[in-house]
């Protein structure tokens, strides 16, 4: 299991702000950063949109996040039974 990583992209000339989700086998999804949501909500559309984009390999359900540099990491928490995991 990868986690699905996220990291901001700032405006430039021709594009708005917008969140990236990634993870190490390239695969890669980008949405509009969301204003009206907070940080990490805006991300985790990101996340949502990657798990749709790629609907084989993204888990539904619960997501956990830890912050790093730039961005977040996403963990899904059905990688874990229906027990959370606790750090």
């Amino acid at each position: 299991m990868q986690a699905i990583c996220t990291k901001f992209i700032g405006p430039s000339n021709t594009r708005g702000a917008r969140i990236k989700a990634y993870c190490e086998s390239g695969l890669s999804a980008t949405v509009p950063y969301d204003h009206s949501k907070s940080s990490q909500d805006a991300h985790f559309a990101a996340v949502i949109a990657f798990c749709a984009k790629y609907p084989n390999w993204g888990f539904a359900g619960e997501y956990r996040a830890g912050a790093i540099k730039g961005g977040y990491a996403w963990v899904s928490c059905a990688c874990y039974g229906t027990e959370t995991a606790s750090m």
